[in-house]
């Protein structure tokens, strides 16, 4: 498999956009963490009633929004009148639940401005289909990358999409080697783990399979540091600033960014 993801230091990607200075999975949280210096901006999805991919990361709607119930089971024209935000702050409340496609219009520009990549993380494997269809629709597939536990999902979109990136999500332990060979049936480009996971072993294996290990979620500078002295080769994270604090050693200044097709990062996805 070729790869993917080469960089000169470790990505920092944002869980949620800036969950801890906006509201989650929102337009001002993705705009907030390009400002803060992202290389990647992760969101979740859910379906609509009528068949419309939103962006939050719950199924109900009750934790982000002041509705409630199953998002499965209202319509966009109904999500759309909910404020995203007041839960947050009232100064938020005008925030609106975006649509996938209105995310992604955004991303992609900055994608284009500042080489900020899109990471959805497929929630449920029967949204496979929806994602096929926008992404093709849009022209992004080889514009973001695709994340989830879902392993056949993420196989089932690479066989289709050749040129998607993906990225084979862990939630639970395993011995090294079964980390790698299950990414590697997944098709994947990358490994994603619980950080608490991460061992020189399996940067090791991974290393040596051609895949570069992800993490999530790391929100102390120590942890940080860590993760970056044992190799990984991108980091999760609520708080950004978090990569700009002792006794972290990373060595470009903030808003520095990975440039797709630059000579510090390319974005390919080969099988």
């Amino acid at each position: 498999m070729m790869n993917h993801f080469k960089t000169l230091r470790v990505l920092r990607i944002a869980h949620k956009g800036a969950p801890t200075q906006r509201p989650e999975n929102t337009l001002s949280a993705f705009f907030e963490a390009v400002e803060k210096g992202a290389d990647l901006i992760e969101m979740d999805i859910q379906r609509t009633k009528d068949s419309h991919l939103v962006v939050l990361h719950d199924e109900t709607l009750d934790r982000t929004t002041d509705g409630s119930g199953l998002v499965r089971e209202i319509c966009l024209s109904e999500l759309k009148v909910l404020s995203a935000g007041a839960w947050f702050d009232e100064a938020f409340a005008n925030e609106r639940v975006p649509t996938l496609e209105e995310a992604l219009a955004c991303l992609i520009k900055w994608y284009d401005k500042e080489g900020v990549i899109a990471c959805i993380d497929l929630k449920d494997p029967n949204d496979v289909d929806a994602l096929h269809s926008l992404l093709c629709k849009k022209g992004w597939v080889s514009r973001v990358i695709v994340s989830s536990v879902f392993h056949d999902a993420l196989r089932e979109l690479k066989k289709s999409l050749g040129g998607l990136p993906t990225a084979a999500d862990f939630e639970e332990p395993l011995a090294e080697d079964e980390y790698v060979e299950r990414t590697l049936q997944a098709m994947s480009n990358v490994l994603m783990i619980e950080h608490h996971f991460v061992t020189p072993k399996l940067i090791d294996q991974a290393t040596r399979a051609g895949l570069p290990v992800w993490t999530w979620i790391v929100n102390d500078s120590k942890s940080l540091q860590e993760l970056i002295d044992l190799g990984v080769a991108g980091i999760m994270t609520d708080d950004l600033e978090v990569f700009f604090q002792p006794p972290n050693a990373l060595s470009q200044e903030k808003g520095t960014r990975i440039v797709p097709d630059s000579k510090t990062k390319t974005l390919e996805a080969g099988g």
